[in-house]
């Protein structure tokens, strides 16, 4: 079931009540959460009665808890443990949601221990990227499906950004390719029937009759059935605007063509291993269109970087002379390829070519320079510079926009206006909330893996070698792609997965050999664990953790983020009751309250012209005591100062200590980020407020002084000093 997280999203056609502030990302954390926190309480019961699940002895999971202990020790000691314990509600991937994917991975690496343990695994994820990419089709098509996939240039379907996307169908991608290759590398299957029977089957052919598919019919029917649900996707969409008439057909389409699935798998039992291969060869199609489609050149340059990998793994250890000879093919292929956009993505032809692609637009328009590069290649420089700020254990996990604002000059500023929270490159990002400590712990997760693979692919057979060297491949291609990118709720998943195959892996043949899956062997000392007592009250003990665990960190924040959705969603409501909703709602889980907090303080500004005086002093009055608040657990995170300043510079029309208490607020962000254009605005803006037009023009000259390119952002600030002045 945590494979399904991708595909959670907080809004329609879920309830009202269960609609959430980043809808794409709150429900996904919370939903893996919850389900992990079950299955390692079951997973502890299991393991106490059953010997054969408990932990493996895998040194891969022991490197992996050392770097969760690093993490733990960084957010401590970074500039706010509360953010890096916790992380904001736009990210969810703190250290408390990090250690529960670690624990997810150990669950999945001591309860499946065998091949077909993990066939069935990872086939259901290959299910859950196609249904995702099913989704994705709709959107390109519009059918309507589901509110929130409208159509665009690139799809972001269930996981809210398109580049999120192309990392999640680059590991399926190679998952699916894997089986694919076992599947032709591995033993024929057995003829099972009787001498009898088959001497009647081959009458039968001969006569014309036949008995059952060919590989070859199999396949020819299953090809013309896919062409089939396409044209009546097409036809839905150009046939129906109702998108509740498209969901319904496209529904009966896809549950047919289901059915025939299932139908034939059960009946056709010597083709099953055609349906498979059919199936797998579908992922990777499906998987790869919807990949271009979300026109993410990141994932298409890892795609290129893993098959690189594979082949050159495969032309050192592979035993298949003709996988040998295509993996030269590749290679030739992949490097001719780049070689050729790279020297035709300025020519007419090509850019006719990106004027019906996004993807090919997207490469055609690339520029270093750019907003998205030139960002990335910003936030590695200020990166390491936050490093040598803070070298051991770095600036605390999820703390990478405090480092980035205070180092990002005005000239970096001029090229980049995006404020990163992320660096957007993992490496750079270890290095600057972790330091050189988690630097390194993840750095030995990464070179562990990659030793398990090459020491087992060197010793395996044909068949399981190839299906390891695309895994291992899989792996570079979601490190490659988070060199551009970041983990998320949505994305994380799949790391996780294959975390827990390479411990698979590394202790497959201690696991295969004594592994038993009886109880404990009965002793003086165990008599008591045996008892169905013992059992009883294990599992009593676990489900009480595991209902805390969810009461006390999964719905407060839920609880949180869905009541200050309401504020938004009801207008009308009072002063006094929106002030209500915001205590309940900041009140209900404090560790991720500051974004709260920032939207309580925008909709006190854009609504403070309609106040009675009591009711803006009950506005200040909620403000303070917040702000404080806020503050006091982020003390270095400069818009928490903005907003509220704003809140109190209004105030002052009612109590002037309100001024100074201003003003100090925004010095204070001036000095935590003295280059971000957000915040010389609101430093310009007090000056005026105060009436010191002389102090305003001098910071507004200053500041463009070192960013020019900003002047069309001052140009209402410089109206606003002349017209001032000259009265």
């Amino acid at each position: 079931m945590v494979l399904l997280t991708p595909l959670i999203v907080m809004a329609p056609p879920f309830p009202t009540a269960f609609h959430t502030f980043f809808p794409f990302i709150v429900g996904k954390a919370l939903y893996a959460r919850t389900l992990t926190e079950i299955a390692l309480g079951l997973w502890l019961v299991l393991s106490l009665r059953y010997p054969a699940y408990r932990m493996p002895r895998s040194r891969l999971l022991l490197v992996f808890g050392v770097y969760i202990v690093v993490t733990f020790a960084a957010a401590l000691a970074g500039v706010s443990a509360q953010r890096s314990l916790w992380s904001t509600y736009e990210r969810m991937i703190g250290f408390v949601d990090l250690a529960h994917w670690f624990a997810y991975a150990v669950v999945v690496a001591s309860v499946f221990r065998s091949w077909a343990d993990w066939r069935a695994l990872l086939n259901v994820n290959l299910v859950v990227s196609v249904v995702m990419g099913l989704l994705g089709l709709s959107q390109h098509f519009d059918l309507g499906i589901l509110a929130y996939l409208e159509t665009g240039k690139r799809l972001d379907i269930t996981l809210g950004n398109p580049t999120y996307v192309g990392g999640y169908m680059l590991v399926n991608v190679l998952i699916a390719l894997g089986f694919l290759g076992r599947s032709y590398l591995g033993a024929p299957r057995p003829d099972v029937m009787p001498t009898r029977r088959r001497r009647r089957a081959r009458s039968r052919r001969a006569a014309g009759r036949g008995e059952g598919f060919s590989g070859l019919e199999f396949a020819i029917f299953w090809v013309a059935a896919a062409l089939l649900s396409v044209f009546i996707l097409d036809r839905v969409r150009s046939a129906y605007a109702d998108g509740r008439t498209g969901l319904t057909l496209a529904a009966i389409a896809f549950a047919a063509e289901a059915s025939v699935f299932v139908v034939s798998y059960v009946f056709f039992q010597r083709q099953r291993e055609w349906t498979w291969r059919i199936f797998w060869t579908a992922t990777v199609l499906l998987d790869v269109w919807i990949l271009y489609l979300s026109g993410t050149r990141g994932a298409l340059m890892a795609l290129g970087v893993a098959i690189i990998a594979f082949s050159v793994g495969y032309l050192l250890w592979g035993r298949q002379r003709l996988l040998k000879q295509l993996s030269i093919a590749l290679v030739a292929t992949v490097v001719a390829l780049t070689v050729i956009v790279v020297l035709t993505r300025n020519t007419a032809p090509f850019q006719r070519l990106a004027d019906s692609s996004f993807m090919l637009f997207r490469i055609a328009t690339f520029d270093p320079g750019g907003e998205s590069v030139g960002g990335r290649i910003i936030s590695i420089k200020v990166g390491l510079q936050g490093f040598a700020a803070r070298p051991l254990l770095g600036w605390g996990p999820e703390n990478f926009a405090i480092l980035h604002d205070r180092y990002i000059t005005a000239e970096m500023v001029a090229h980049s206006t995006v404020s990163f929270d992320q660096a957007h490159n993992k490496p750079i990002e270890e290095l600057a909330t972790k330091g050189i400590l988690g630097f390194a712990a993840y750095a030995a997760i990464w070179l562990y893996m990659l030793r398990i693979i090459v020491r087992r692919a060197r010793d395996q057979g044909a068949q399981d070698q190839v299906f390891t060297m695309l895994v291992g491949a899989a792996l570079a291609a979601y490190f490659v792609q988070n060199l551009f990118l970041f983990d998320t709720p949505g994305t994380i998943v799949q790391l996780m997965l294959l975390v827990g195959f390479v411990a698979y892996l590394e202790t497959a043949g201690q696991a295969e050999s004594d592994i038993s899956h009886g109880p404990l062997e009965a002793g003086p000392a165990l008599i008591y664990l045996r008892s169905s007592a013992s059992f009883a009250l294990a599992l009593a003990a676990m489900a009480a953790l595991v209902v805390a665990a969810i009461l006390l960190i999964n719905y407060p924040p839920f609880h949180g983020t869905t009541a200050v959705l309401d504020t938004l969603k009801r207008p009308g409501i009072t002063l006094e009751q929106r002030l209500e909703i915001f205590d309940d709602a900041i009140g209900a889980f404090p560790p991720q309250a500051n974004y709260l907090r920032i939207v309580m303080y925008n909709q006190l500004i854009s609504n403070w012209r309609s106040f009675s005086e009591p009711e803006a002093r009950a506005a200040l009055a909620m403000a303070d005591k917040e702000g404080q608040e806020a503050i006091a657990a982020e003390p270095q995170e400069w818009r928490l100062y903005l907003p509220l300043s704003t809140v109190f510079h209004l105030g002052s029309a009612l109590d002037s200590s309100y001024v100074a208490r201003a003003r100090a607020l925004v010095e204070r962000a001036t000095r935590l980020a003295p280059d971000r254009i957000e915040v010389n605005l609101h430093l310009v803006r007090l000056r005026i407020f105060e009436k010191d037009y002389g102090r305003a023009q001098e910071s507004l000259d200053s500041y463009l002084e070192r960013n020019p390119r900003a002047a069309p952002q001052f140009e209402g600030l410089q109206r606003e000093i002349d017209r001032l002045t000259d009265q």
